[in-house]
């Protein structure tokens, strides 16, 4: 994956437009630091909605976006999933500045 630029940001992670590099599509990317930085553990609390979301995986509801993949890095927690709308509200696109990801 590319990461081309930052779409959303929270109090756990940022989430980052990526192009997958094999098939040229567009993904989100989470990304939620292993060490949080406050009393919460943002790792701990992302993995928990993750395991209720995907008790849910079932019922395919359109106001959810489908997470394709998810694993981590020896600083990260990420996961990959369908786009949204951009931090503006509109669909998203691959303007802005580009960040290679290993």
């Amino acid at each position: 994956m590319e990461l081309l630029r930052q779409i959303g940001k929270g109090g756990f992670g940022e989430v980052w437009l990526a192009r997958n590099q094999t098939k040229g599509g567009l993904r989100a990317v989470k990304i939620v630091p292993l060490r949080g930085t406050g009393p919460v553990d943002p790792t701990g609390r992302e993995i928990v909605s993750l395991s209720r979301l995907e008790q849910t995986a079932r019922v395919r509801d359109p106001n959810l976006v489908t997470i394709h993949h998810v694993d981590r890095t020896a600083a990260n927690l990420f996961y990959i999933m369908d786009t949204a709308d951009d931090l503006s509200g509109g669909p998203v696109s691959e303007a802005g500045g580009k960040r290679a990801v290993g």
